[in-house]
């Protein structure tokens, strides 16, 4: 387990502080403790009685984890280590963390031993062997407990406001669906829960297109006399209530942030959050975070814009079927999760126990023996092995930064944040039904098939949100950007080409919207968008960001009319999301909002950190921010995208995947057939 910085300082009584006496403590856990007689057993915590003012004091007790005594598991931020303080255990003063002893003192009793088990006491800091193995049971541990104590810190002056409406929430959504709030907890299945609440409206039941994806609740206990969503919601704060904001800053407590509390929370039996001396039930939280997702989806904001990470940490730690989910899914769920050690963004998600239920594979087993860039490639030969896909790729890739180029660029680098949001390689197939075939890495260099379809000829500058926003003044570079995509749409195309507005918008959208194999999230939900509407909501979208230029000038006048001239079908700005518009708007006007409010939600999930390019063989598409000319696109087998790759001497590195406008559904291999493109076995360094 490893620390991460925790922003909240609670107030240290003067006992807490080292005196002269004690020996300087450099290290969490760095006392001497016997060994485990076994892999199946660790030790508990008994928290020793005592008044608010006193020392912390408490002993350990060595346990099978099958046998041992009820005790509670607690989740915590460890905090930062350069400023630890000290309690006494077994008559010995041990370094652990000042978030740890905060919790330590709240949780106490006055009058008797409270059983607990928190990792920075309960396993030896220092041994690297018990460290891996007590690691590798964390999820029998946290199961084994009675319950799981949630600490997320010290109590400010807006958490009894934040629990309560969490409570509120919970027992509205309860009510109006007639859930049983025990039952919740059992099921643990609170997306499905928020999700029929937001949809729910019985006087409208068989006319909404919602209420036809409606999932029958199992546990619903009456449906005739549930009031409406409406109703319902008339029971909770207004929109604007600063109730909505203090809910949010729970949120946004680190403990939200961290990779560890996944794993503990989801394995416990039941969890309760503390904050100083106020505690909810955490499954009111996590229900609450669910609901505000789904509403925030369907464009209804509480209060201010959901913090959309930790939400969806809060969400996706009560979610149940996680056991049957892959490596690389895991991974991608949790890879902008914090860890102190980056080792653990791979050992606090696979554990013994949890994953698909068996054991785990020697070569991913939490070991703290291994470098971080053993514990990544080793994350990469294991699912590569097992699989016939390339889809961790999608993960990886060089991004020209020197400090990173120790890393091959076919090692995902987990504990680094991933700039843009989506994976290119979820809906395609763009080397048809090929099959990669595994052979080892050797020297770092790994082995892999496919053949060459084309190089980088040119391309435009990387895209990021500020380029698909609408809320503010579009800036200068911004106003750049459309205006020189608007030009460059201007050329002619050879009879039988798609127009280059449409292609243009196909690319930013890396073809979502239009693609049969992507519907489902779109307006549209029998069908993709046809070409005429894409390539209309993103001409009536640039636009309404032209119009909202920060310094307008005539150059902007004479866009708009090349941007017109090239798509007549243009909606007028004076309709547009963030205009005001009037009351006699037409069903066709609202439509087009909508319309144009996807397509940058889209754009923000695709484009942004990456940018559009052409190849030498004149088509487009959309690749990595680190792209350069005359890198290379490939198809390489058991891959769903075209790859860019970039000569390095006798082998390749990988930059990333890519869109190219025509090539993501097998096309390449017909032509690789038709053109007799030989195929080449070549190293990705």
């Amino acid at each position: 387990m490893a620390p991460s910085q925790s922003l909240f300082r609670g107030i240290r009584s003067k006992s807490d502080k080292p005196t002269k006496s004690q020996k300087p403590i450099t290290r969490i856990g760095s006392f001497d403790l016997k060994p485990l007689p076994s892999s199946d057993w660790t030790r508990l915590l008994l928290l020793h009685p005592g008044r608010s003012d006193e020392p912390i004091r408490c002993s350990l007790e060595t346990t099978k984890i099958r046998d041992a005594k009820p005790y509670e598991a607690i989740s915590y931020t460890w905090g930062f280590p350069p400023n630890p303080t000290s309690i006494n255990c077994d008559g010995k003063e041990i370094s652990v963390t000042l978030n740890l002893v905060q919790a330590l003192r709240q949780l106490r009793q006055p009058d008797k031993v409270r059983v607990l088990w928190a990792d920075a006491v309960c396993i030896n800091q220092n041994d690297k062997h018990e460290k891996s193995v007590q690691v590798s049971n964390m999820t029998n541990i946290y199961r084994n407990a009675s319950q799981t104590i949630v600490w997320l810190g010290e109590e400010d002056e807006i958490t009894q406001s934040a629990f309560s409406l969490a409570e509120i929430i919970t027992k509205t959504i309860c009510r109006a669906l007639g859930i049983n709030f025990n039952t919740i907890a059992q099921t643990k299945d609170l997306r499905v829960i928020a999700t029929e609440f937001v949809d729910f409206d019985p006087s409208q039941m068989g006319t909404r297109a919602k209420s036809q994806q409606r999932v029958a609740h199992p546990f619903r206990q009456h449906s005739s006399t549930t009031p409406d969503h409406a109703t319902a919601l008339r029971q909770l704060p207004l929109r604007r209530s600063h109730h909505w904001r203090d809910l949010q800053n729970i949120y946004n407590r680190p403990w939200f942030e961290r990779t560890w509390v996944v794993r503990e929370v989801q394995s416990s039996r039941t969890a309760i959050a503390v904050c100083g001396a106020r505690s909810v039930n955490y499954d009111c939280l996590a229900l609450a975070a669910e609901w505000l997702m789904a509403e925030w989806s369907q464009g209804v904001e509480f209060g201010c814009r959901p913090i959309c990470s930790q939400l969806r940490t809060a969400c996706w730690i009560r979610r149940r079927g996680v056991e049957n989910y892959s490596i690389l899914r895991l991974l991608r769920n949790y890879e902008n999760f914090e860890a102190g050690d980056p080792r653990d963004k791979v050992f606090a998600i696979v554990q013994d126990g949890t994953w698909k239920n068996e054991h785990l594979p020697e070569e991913i087993r939490p070991d703290y023996e291994k470098t971080t860039l053993h514990v990544y490639e080793d994350v990469v030969k294991y699912t590569l092995r097992v699989s016939s896909e390339l889809d961790i790729f999608a993960n990886a890739g060089y991004t020209n930064d020197p400090h990173e180029s120790f890393f091959p660029s076919w090692v995902p680098q987990w504990d680094k944040k991933r700039a843009y949001r989506n994976h290119l390689s979820i809906f395609f197939t763009a080397s048809g039904h090929s099959k990669h075939t595994y052979r080892p890495p050797v020297n770092h260099i790994l082995p892999v098939t496919g053949f060459q379809i084309g190089s980088v000829k040119s391309m435009e500058s990387a895209m990021f949100e500020r380029h698909f926003s609408q809320n503010n003044e579009t800036p200068p570079d911004v106003v750049a950007f459309w205006t020189l995509l608007v030009n460059l749409a201007r050329q002619t195309v050879k009879p039988g080409q798609m127009d280059l507005w449409t292609t243009y918008a196909l690319c930013m959208t890396a073809g979502y919207l239009t693609d049969k194999s992507v519907t489902g999230r779109s307006l549209f939900h029998n069908r993709g968008w046809t070409g005429q509407e894409l390539r209309t909501t993103a001409a009536t979208y640039a636009q309404s960001m032209l119009r909202n230029a920060e310094s307008p000038d005539k150059t902007i006048g004479n866009t708009m009319t090349m941007l017109q001239s090239i798509c007549p079908e243009i909606v007028r700005a004076n309709t547009l999301p963030g205009n005001n518009s009037s009351s006699q708007d037409t069903a066709g006007h609202e439509i087009a909002r909508h319309m144009c409010s996807e397509f940058e939600h889209t754009c923000h999930s695709v484009a942004c950190y990456r940018r559009l390019f052409t190849t030498a063989g004149r088509s487009m598409g959309l690749g990595p921010a680190s792209l350069l000319p005359n890198d290379q696109i490939w198809i390489l087998y058991g891959g769903k995208t075209p790859y860019v790759l970039r000569p390095k001497g006798n082998h390749y590195r990988l930059i990333g995947e890519c869109y190219l406008q025509g090539m993501m559904h097998g096309e390449a291999m017909t032509l690789q057939k038709t053109h007799r493109i030989k195929e080449q076995s070549i190293g990705l360094c």
